[in-house]
């Protein structure tokens, strides 16, 4: 009986990576309509733009030179190295086309099903779960969720996001020892935060928070050692970061990264500008109320209700897992504050970024 269970659940898992892989098929065809999923093909090109350069060039710096002007990289541009390493190691492989330029987006959406898998796996192991439900559901959810289909064939940073977030929650359920732990999400968050896209500081307002938790649980030899561990992981991952700035863009990590930032602020175009001009407590007021209502209406819990109603469910036990203390739970939920205080502060296009909380929103 045993064994006939195994060989339903590998036949399951089977025709689940099949469904995956469906979105391979017509993977160069336009992407959905920006008001669907607010992605735009204009973007890849700038996302992938160290790639291309690779690719064309042979050089992720090589400046385009036209009537004797010459165009250099834009310090958004050269963020998500990472990324462009990927796209570029699929477009060597399958060509300069749109199966090369998107297909590692595929690849890294597959990567990030099985940090999430493999989470839900180490979940099960501590509360003593055997069957296999939780995770073919969560596949089969993933499958078929649209805004995780579109973001797992469009060449943009969201998907290194969330890979990265799936990543962070497997090293917190399936590292015991807190110092190893601790020390491997500061690591990894800087990395998404330098080599990877600028707003995953919100990592780091969640590690915070957490952090907070665990003093207010009066955890705090744990608390302590998140702190020391996980400023060893951040430093690290700076001076990492920082060996990239300096041999490929005779630059510094922080440096552009305010130099990101000051672009943000002088494009009016970009959702995280404030009208200068405009000062008025009112006028914060509504802007505020109208991020609230962006993140919460974005296309993660628009398209994914039934997860959506569940989060607010268990806020109703808060208390009891307080006591309990169900640090896992308090992590996954810190994330999601954290985000949604970051919108109020700076909403980047939050309608198809909100995707990066999908680990945290499964496993609580």
């Amino acid at each position: 009986m045993f064994h006939n269970n195994n060989i339903v659940q590998r036949w399951v898992y089977l025709l689940l990576l099949l469904l995956f892989l469906i979105r391979i098929i017509n993977i160069e065809a336009d992407i959905p309509q920006t008001y669907l999923v607010d992605y735009s093909s204009t973007d890849e090109g700038i996302y992938g733009n160290l790639a291309l350069n690779l690719q064309n060039w042979g050089s992720l710096m090589h400046p385009l030179k036209i009537s004797g002007i010459t165009l250099e990289q834009n310090f958004q541009t050269i963020l998500d190295i990472i990324g462009n390493l990927v796209i570029y190691a699929f477009m060597f492989i399958f060509g300069d086309n749109y199966y090369g330029f998107r297909l590692g987006i595929v690849f890294i959406a597959f990567l990030t099903l099985i940090f999430i898998v493999l989470s839900i796996k180490k979940l099960k192991e501590n509360y003593g779960i055997n069957h296999c439900y939780f995770e073919i559901l969560t596949l089969l959810f993933l499958d078929i969720n649209f805004i995780f289909y579109s973001a797992s064939r469009v060449v943009e940073p969201t998907i290194f996001r969330l890979f990265f977030s799936s990543i962070i929650m497997y090293i917190y359920v399936s590292i015991k020892k807190n110092s190893v732990r601790s020390f491997l999400i500061g690591l990894f968050t800087i990395i998404s935060i330098f080599l990877v896209y600028i707003n995953n500081t919100f990592l780091i307002l969640g590690i915070a928070i957490y952090i907070l938790i665990l003093f207010f649980m009066k955890q705090k030899k744990e608390a302590i050692q998140n702190i020391i561990y996980g400023l060893a992981g951040v430093i690290t991952g700076i001076l990492l970061s920082e060996i990239y700035y300096l041999a490929v863009w005779d630059t510094e990590a922080f440096k552009n990264l305010f130099e990101v930032i000051k672009s943000f602020n002088s494009n009016a175009n970009y959702t995280i500008v404030v009208d200068s001009t405009k000062v008025s407590y009112h006028f914060y007021l509504l802007i505020s109320i109208k991020r609230v209502i962006r993140f919460f209406s974005s296309n993660l819990f628009f398209y994914s209700l039934p997860i959506f109603s569940l989060i607010i469910a268990s806020l109703y036990n808060i208390k009891k897992f307080f006591k309990e203390e169900k640090k896992d739970y308090f992590f996954s939920l810190s994330m999601i504050v954290a985000l949604f205080i970051q919108t109020l502060v700076s909403e980047d296009f939050i309608n198809r970024k909100s995707i990066v909380l999908l680990p945290f929103i499964i496993y609580i």
